[in-house]
């Protein structure tokens, strides 16, 4: 039994794992180091996390319960969602979404397109990568899930599924790490999360995350003046 604060060292082989076990265990204390780093304050994350690697079926997918992110169809031969970063870090991006916002009163996050888009976002910066899901697909090792690099607008780009809506709000945050530098990118998009922008209609949801990341970014507590970096997140948001 491991306690808390003692080092314990674990001796992976082929063995007690397999590739995807020991990729996983890697990728899930480093996004939580990741968290820790921009964050220390966050405590959300500081619970014991659920890693289920489920073989066999024919549903590759994965998703988050919050505490623990289940991926189905590990050793599917099209598909290896588990065998890279990125779709850990885009279903983690899930959980601080819910368990930051339970944290702060509210009963998780509840627009989906958000909760896609900043999932997406989670990932996307960490890797300093637009393409979500890059090298899973065995076929083709160039093809990925989707990509945040867009030009997708509301309410032109939406068509009511939460995965391609939320490239909308993604695609805004990409365009922001564009314009500023990646180390201020990942913090404002972490940061506006504690004015927990939500709704259920996506026109108000984007809106509301528009002015918490104006929020995020002010510096003297009065928004008529502007913030350090408006005009980036005014040209990123439009």
């Amino acid at each position: 039994r491991v306690q808390p604060g003692t080092p314990s060292t674990i001796a992976w082989s082929d063995e007690n794992s397999n590739t995807f076990e020991r990729n996983m265990f890697y990728h899930a204390n480093a996004i939580r180091s990741f968290f820790k780093e921009i964050d220390p304050a966050l405590t959300a994350m500081d619970r014991p996390l659920y890693v289920d690697l489920q073989y066999g079926g024919s549903e590759v997918n994965a998703y988050s319960n919050g505490d623990s992110i289940v991926f189905l169809a590990v050793d599917d031969a099209s598909a290896r969602m588990a065998q890279g970063p990125s779709v850990l870090y885009h279903e983690y991006g899930h959980s601080v979404n819910d368990l930051l916002y339970r944290s702060l009163g509210r009963d998780g996050m509840v627009n989906m397109a958000c909760h896609e888009g900043t999932a997406d976002v989670v990932s996307t910066l960490l890797l300093d990568d637009p393409r979500i899901g890059y090298g899973v697909f065995t076929d083709n090792p160039e093809r990925f899930i989707r990509n945040v690099q867009n030009d997708m607008i509301y309410p032109d780009s939406s068509v009511g599924e939460s995965h391609n809506d939320g490239l909308i709000l993604a695609g805004a945050f990409w365009d922001l790490r564009n314009m500023v530098s990646l180390e201020y990118a990942r913090r404002i998009a972490h940061f506006a999360r504690y004015g927990t922008p939500d709704d259920p209609d996506d026109g108000i949801a984007f809106r509301r995350w528009f002015v918490e990341t104006l929020i995020a970014d002010d510096d003297d507590g009065n928004l008529a003046n502007g913030t350090p970096h408006m005009m980036e997140i005014v040209t990123a948001f439009n």
